[in-house]
């Protein structure tokens, strides 16, 4: 299995919330990594994983307008903004609850608070099952991501 089908859908469930739907512009999936770009109003996403890193690395990044940027990494729990190049904001994990709770609380009190959001609907896995879908079919290896790996201090 592809890192993409693992970890694509929790990416894109969390840029629903701030992004509306989503287009595939690319997708390149390589011994388990992967880097999918969509577009959505305001601007576009990049989507990575990598499932040779020691804890599974998955990074979001929206960037709006060009200048406002929000990187997320979901294996560290740390959210940076940026505008205009320069870092605004840093939300950082706290360690006050275990790992697993800290990902999932916020979507429990989502649906605690609100069965019907719209974050948890059938009309939003239909809309992710059609990019998971869609980028699978996609060429692959994308040209321009250049795929180099670190091994024992060395870049390869």
């Amino acid at each position: 299995m592809s890192s993409w089908v693992d970890t694509g859908p929790n990416q894109i469930s969390l840029l629903a919330p701030f992004t509306g739907p989503c287009t595939l512009v690319s997708h390149t999936d390589k011994r388990h990594r992967s880097v999918t770009v969509l577009a959505h109003d305001g601007g576009q996403s990049v989507l990575t994983s990598n499932w040779l890193a020691a804890d599974s690395s998955k990074r979001t990044s929206l960037v709006y307008d060009g200048e406002r940027e929000l990187h997320l990494d979901h294996s560290a729990l740390t959210a940076t903004v940026m505008e205009a190049g320069s870092v605004t904001h840093h939300v950082g994990y706290t360690g006050d609850a275990g790992r697993k709770e800290a990902h999932y609380r916020g979507l429990y009190d989502v649906l605690l608070a609100d069965p019907q959001d719209t974050r948890l609907g059938v009309p939003l896995a239909r809309s992710i099952a059609a990019l998971l879908e869609a980028a699978v079919h996609a060429p692959s290896p994308s040209p321009e991501v250049v795929w180099s790996t670190i091994s024992a201090g060395a870049i390869e």
